[in-house]
């Protein structure tokens, strides 16, 4: 079968995601177990196909490891590509409890985050933050959900999603004058946040936060400049 030409690099992580998890939750839930041999507990695998027209947007695919099997996951922009776009892996494909979670973009939501089984039917809108919100830096946090995703203007916030109470948490990290997350990176049960830190001249710099994924658990970790 031929395809448009799909991101090597993002079709590895795809992969790698599931192997890193056994074919299981990735740190989002119980494992399903599966005979020796068999490759993955998960019927299908989604994958990003670099557009034709636009090589730096992406279409969604999903296959069950057959040809006849293998084809565009959605629609999800009316014939135009999703915007599945891969920000230095800041835009990875999560797998979890038998999903996968990535960002998509849509006429109606804008870009959002999206969940899905690895079917059409099964594809729908996780989170639907106001405005196109772009979520990136998706991980597990501690059997959570964790992203950032854009509020107002030019800010990027951290968000903390519950599976199991669906309930969505906006930390604020940083103040009002520090709402830009550069990146993010889950080590045990904290997730560390590279974002944006005021000095005591009121300069805004490269700043270290550290957050448990609760606001009261949320701290300055180091500030650029600063002892």
């Amino acid at each position: 079968m031929t395809y448009k030409g799909f991101s090597r690099a993002a079709l590895s992580a795809a992969i790698l995601t599931l192997a890193a998890c056994g074919g299981g939750s990735g740190g989002g839930g119980g494992t399903t177990s599966v005979p020796e041999g068999t490759p993955g507990s998960v019927e299908r695998l989604i994958f990003p196909v670099v557009s034709a027209s636009n090589r730096s947007l992406f279409d969604m695919y999903t296959t069950d490891g057959s040809a006849e099997g293998t084809g565009l996951l959605k629609d999800f922009n009316e014939g135009q590509p999703a915007v599945q776009q891969y920000y230095d892996g800041r835009d990875p494909i999560l797998f979890g409890d038998g999903k996968f979670y990535f960002g998509a973009q849509s006429p109606n939501e804008g870009r959002e985050l999206r969940v899905s089984d690895g079917t059409e039917a099964g594809t729908s809108v996780l989170v639907d933050i106001e405005g196109s919100s772009g979520p990136l830096d998706l991980q597990w946090m501690d059997g959570k959900l964790a992203f950032s995703a854009g509020t107002t203007g030019s800010a990027r916030e951290f968000f903390v999603y519950d599976l199991d109470a669906e309930t969505l948490t906006e930390i604020d990290v940083g103040g009002e004058d520090s709402k830009n997350i550069h990146g993010m990176q889950t080590v045990g049960n904290s997730i560390f946040i590279l974002g944006r830190g005021v000095k005591s001249d009121s300069r805004n710099v490269p700043a270290l936060y550290v957050s448990d994924g609760s606001q009261e658990g949320t701290q300055l970790v180091f500030v650029e400049g600063e002892p």
